[in-house]
């Protein structure tokens, strides 16, 4: 793992791995956070997807500005990124209301 980190993680019945809270804290991972899973010299590699969490929009002359990007992130790279986990939480949302109205 990163800096040094080693572990073991175990898939569960339904395939899932659970991350070392110390690790997500220190990549400030949070629930519902999007990483990228890379197939790597026959092994994974999880890669957060997003710095959003160090990013703030700041309203400025009636715009939203992004700011505080950590240097080496890609602005468009994060945009993406925004976009495709917002996309994922609206498709969440869709199921559910999908669900409900079939068991209604």
């Amino acid at each position: 793992m990163l800096g040094g980190m080693k572990g073991i993680l175990i898939l569960d019945e339904t395939r899932r791995v659970t991350l070392p809270k110390q690790l997500c804290d220190k990549l400030s991972l949070r629930t519902g956070d999007s990483l990228a899973v890379i197939e790597e010299q026959g092994g994974i590699l999880l890669k957060p997807k997003t710095a959003r969490r160090r990013v703030k929009l700041v309203k400025r002359g009636g715009l939203l500005v992004a700011t505080g990007f950590p240097k080496g992130v890609s602005i468009a790279e994060a945009i993406e990124a925004e976009r495709e986990e917002s996309d994922l939480r609206l498709q969440k949302a869709l199921t559910r209301r999908q669900h409900k109205a079939r068991s209604a």
